[in-house]
């Protein structure tokens, strides 16, 4: 690679993740810039510096084409907004990218200390975000707060591991537990519970990173299944108390899957080719459907689906750090009940998670 080409990309790499902390810090306006205006124009520019190297990768490559023609096609047939596009290929681009370029030592330590920030800032807001919330004071989703510091978490204990301090490995894990509770997220505190447990049990984690393509295909469809499970408890009645959590069992999303699945059973071309952000159910638009896997077909229909979660499972399964892996795995659950691959600011941490999942100590990534 010519010095030249470097250089582009380490001013664009500093540009696009120090656009994190931006995001993090300024919420109010991180979507604008962070989705429309500047991620896409980076993900172009690294695209168009970098495109020999990035085609030699020509499974990825033809992944990224086809999809992003299917989500083209997606946009005519449905009601989709041009900002839903943007963002999924964003995602397709930042996947592609983020796996084939060689961050170097300088430009992993800056992630560290961006992830750090972000964790400790997170933290500092999980003391009160819960009381805002019961308040009507908020200005920021608690859930939100919980899922940011689990995965700020990962990149700060995949730090630790690297340099083998175990003590400050465990201290970080209670007071990520006692950060997450605060929040009252349980999806972040599900996703921190089974990212431990994979991480510090060896039977079970064996098992599972043996089993990993397996299981990331069974929790993408049991994770679309999840608000058809839902839906239907709720119509029939079900409900129930969860222990060591002040929420209660249905919070609205419940109501919102439904008029989902009704939409779908009024257009059937949905199923081909999704109903799109600018589709009115009948509680009108749906901008967030609370589930990652229910929010990539309600938007582009079942052939994306499949080739989306393909495409990104195809990306995790050579990743050769267990811990990494584990984290992408309870990212899924946590995707169960949140846009978390939708959203333009965690897109960014299954980027990092691509980087660091490459990454060995001392080394450039391979």
């Amino acid at each position: 690679m010519s010095l030249k080409k470097e250089k582009i990309n380490s001013v664009l790499f500093y540009l696009y993740f120090f656009l994190l902390l931006f995001s993090i810090f300024i919420p109010t306006i991180s979507s604008i810039l962070l989705n429309i205006l500047i991620s896409f124009t980076v993900f172009l520019l690294l695209f168009f510096n970098n495109y020999k190297d990035l085609k030699l990768h020509s499974k990825n490559f033809i992944f990224l084409f086809f999809i992003s023609l299917l989500l083209l096609l997606s946009i005519i047939f449905s009601k989709g907004g041009l900002g839903s596009l943007i963002n999924s290929l964003n995602f397709l681009m930042g996947i592609l990218i983020f796996t084939t370029l060689i961050p170097n030592k300088q430009q992993i330590r800056f992630i560290y200390i961006i992830c750090t920030l972000i964790y400790v800032y997170n933290f500092w807001l999980s003391f009160d975000v819960w009381n805002q919330y019961l308040n009507m004071t908020f200005k920021l989703n608690p859930n939100s707060v919980g899922i940011f510091l689990f995965i700020n978490f990962v990149v700060l204990h995949s730090w630790l591991k690297d340099n083998k301090k175990k003590t400050l490995s465990i201290i970080l894990i209670i007071i990520t537990l006692y950060g997450i509770n605060m929040t009252n997220c349980r999806s972040a505190l599900v996703a921190m519970l089974i990212y431990v447990i994979l991480c510090y049990i060896p039977i079970i984690s064996k098992l599972i990173f043996k089993y990993r393509k397996s299981i990331l295909y069974v929790l993408t469809i049991f994770g679309a299944l999840v608000p058809l499970v839902v839906v239907c408890m709720y119509i029939n009645n079900v409900n129930f108390k969860i222990p060591f959590m002040e929420k209660r069992l249905y919070t609205g999303r419940e109501k919102l899957w439904y008029s989902i699945l009704e939409a779908f059973k009024t257009t059937k071309s949905g199923y081909l080719f999704g109903l799109g952000t600018n589709y009115a159910t009948s509680i009108g638009l749906i901008n967030n459907c609370h589930n990652w896997f229910m929010g990539v077909y309600y938007n582009f229909g079942i052939i994306v689906f499949i080739l989306y979660f393909k495409y990104l499972i195809n990306n995790i399964v050579v990743l050769n750090r267990k811990e990494i892996v584990y984290a992408l795995i309870a990212v899924f659950t946590i995707g169960f009940f949140e846009n978390i691959g939708l959203w333009a600011e965690t897109q960014i941490y299954i980027y990092i998670f691509m980087i660091m999942g490459r990454y060995i100590k001392e080394e450039k990534i391979t």
